[in-house]
């Protein structure tokens, strides 16, 4: 079904670029009318394609002083697309100006402008429904940093909203990769990495509840008993193509 998706996809960029300044005046208003039927498509096409790659996605939360290790070994020999678990947090942050915040408590204002903020991330990458990011005392703390915001609004959207979200915007990003790469594999495996381990467990939780029964943990490098017995498997030695691989025919194992 994927390789299908991507012909119409190749097929409909090409009309899509066509430059209408080069075009015989005579027919002009029918290629204006080809590449505006052609952009449409793509639009459709990509949704099919995402839908069709929820499937074959495969979520892999790795934990860890060698976690970005591992992510960049499996993007490098294992066609693995790699993300940090703090980058979707931060990119929302990042939209907020400072002078809505620094030196002042989270107020119900500064949700507001994070909500709009979520909200416009939402169109971009479909999600058409969730339950809204609400202001509560408890997360009324004091933000001095950048950091500050990121950590509350981190908490706040993995309660409020839901990480499941964060798994939606991922796999948006992850459907535009895979795109451009022309991938039609039988499983798309997306490592996100992360030296948080509740931030980790928290995406794990909601994206098994909400996105793919194909979640599963590693612990690469030192980390403490507790996390590495909840892994599923663990890369203890030297971070290798070797090491790596194992680690991902452990996860290919499982794979419901």
């Amino acid at each position: 079904m994927l390789k299908n998706i991507l012909k119409e996809i190749d097929k409909n960029k090409q009309m899509a670029a066509t430059n209408l300044e080069e075009v015989e005046w005579n027919i002009k208003s029918t290629m204006e009318g080809q590449v505006r039927r052609a952009k449409e498509n793509l639009k459709n096409l990509f949704y099919d394609y995402k839908n069709a790659l929820k499937s074959r996605v495969t979520f892999i939360m790795v934990n860890g002083k060698g976690s970005k290790k591992f992510a960049e070994v499996a993007s490098e020999n294992y066609s693995a697309l790699s993300y940090n678990a703090e980058d979707f947090y931060k990119e929302i942050v990042d939209k907020v100006d400072t002078v809505n915040y620094l030196g002042r408590n989270l107020s119900s204002s500064l949700v507001d402008i994070l909500s709009s903020v979520l909200e416009e991330t939402a169109l971009e990458v479909g999600i058409t429904g969730y339950p809204a990011l609400l202001y509560k005392e408890k997360y009324a703390v004091l933000l001095d940093t950048k950091e500050d915001l990121v950590g509350v609004f981190k908490k706040m959207l993995n309660e409020e909203v839901g990480a499941e979200f964060v798994g939606l915007a991922l796999l948006d990003k992850a459907a535009t990769a895979a795109a451009k790469n022309s991938f039609a594999g039988s499983v798309l495996p997306i490592v996100i990495y992360s030296q948080d381990n509740g931030l980790l467990e928290a995406l794990s939780k909601d994206f098994n509840k909400m996105l793919t029964p194909n979640v599963f943990t590693v612990t690469a490098g030192i980390a403490s008993k507790e996390v590495s017995e909840k892994s599923l498997t663990s890369v203890t030695g030297k971070i290798s193509k070797t090491s790596v691989g194992e680690a991902l025919k452990e996860i290919r194992k499982n794979l419901r």
